[in-house]
């Protein structure tokens, strides 16, 4: 795979965690009575798709520069 081809791969891939993101919080809007999907007082399943998807794109960042 060249870098061409792994930055398109990690752009896919953060383009379904926000799809994800946006779906898992609507589940929290749907019945946020538990910590499992977006409690402010833990780390929830948003906010660890969140950081999920900056990791990506600092990997993305760091092979377009290379």
């Amino acid at each position: 795979m060249d870098k061409e081809e792994i930055i398109e791969t990690a752009e896919e891939i953060i383009s379904k965690l926000y799809r994800l993101k946006d779906e898992v919080g609507t589940l929290d809007d749907l019945f946020d009575k538990t910590p499992y999907i977006d409690n402010r007082m833990e780390r929830g399943a948003f906010q660890l798709i969140r950081d999920a998807i900056k990791k990506i794109e600092a990997y993305q960042y760091e092979v377009s520069v290379e």
